[in-house]
């Protein structure tokens, strides 16, 4: 049966084919799909660490531990882990309901406590299995104020965030362009699966053929004239490395290459 310990965890950010993959994962007997787990795991695991009894007989690895036990203990209570033989989940986004300076250290190149990020999760699942989906950074900007309304800002920063929470821990994610997705789903997906070690689903092809959340349900489907990111060439080049580091690439609206 499923291990707590092992899920298949798909991390990233809203507006870049994520539900399609969750959606797969769903129609699958082998695997239970919990949806979106980031309050749970951090907000949890915060409130752990803060209730967590101190004294000269513990440190703080005790502590870490204990925190990554209330975490497992609620999954174990609130999901059917148990009775699947693989679980999946989705904690998407970028975690805001904890005070970022609280956990940063110095080896954290932006605001965001990436190297806690990575702590939590490694400590809580222990074999767990990473995967991503990149979309370019400008069309997620895009669709973000199109459908939920936020601001182009804001969309920037935490697309910055999250790449350099994928790069922290590259070597141990199975990435997905979102491009190649649009393309050609059924294979996309099914190499996914495969390379999970998992059967792929005998209704995939259905799922596929389904289009999810799409930009044009947003409240307003007029173009919009985005300004930019205001980032140095070193933010700059931790997004676009990652995309040269598998020969893809990605063009701002004006057809120009990556944020040019």
């Amino acid at each position: 049966m499923a291990d707590v310990c092992a899920p298949i965890t798909l991390i990233g950010l809203g507006r870049s084919g994520t539900t399609l993959i969750e959606k797969a994962f769903e129609s699958s007997a082998e695997v239970y799909a919990g949806g979106e787990t980031g309050g749970i795991i951090f907000g949890t695991y915060a409130g752990a660490m803060d209730s967590y009894f101190q004294s000269v007989y513990t440190d703080d690895a005790d502590r870490n531990e204990f925190s990554a036990r209330v975490v497992r203990r609620c999954f174990e209570s609130l999901f059917p882990i148990g009775s699947y033989w693989h679980w999946f989940h989705k904690p998407a986004g970028i975690p805001k309901m904890i005070a970022w300076e609280r956990y940063r250290t110095s080896r954290d190149k932006f605001e965001f406590p990436t190297e806690w990020y990575w702590s939590v999760l490694n400590t809580v699942f222990v074999r767990g299995r990473y995967l991503t989906v990149l979309r370019n950074p400008w069309d997620i900007v895009r669709s973000r104020m199109i459908f939920s309304g936020w601001d182009e800002k804001g969309g920037w920063e935490d697309i910055k965030i999250m790449y350099d929470i994928v790069y922290r821990n590259i070597e141990n994610i199975n990435i997905i362009f979102f491009d190649d997705l649009v393309a050609q789903p059924y294979e996309e997906i099914s190499k996914l699966f495969n390379k999970l070690g998992l059967q792929v689903p005998y209704d995939l092809r259905e799922v596929v053929s389904t289009k999810y959340v799409p930009t044009e349900t947003g409240r307003d489907t007029l173009p919009l004239v985005l300004e930019g990111p205001d980032y140095d060439i070193e933010t700059a080049s931790l997004i676009t490395n990652l995309w040269d580091r598998f020969g893809k690439v990605f063009n701002s609206p004006n057809g120009a290459l990556f944020f040019d």
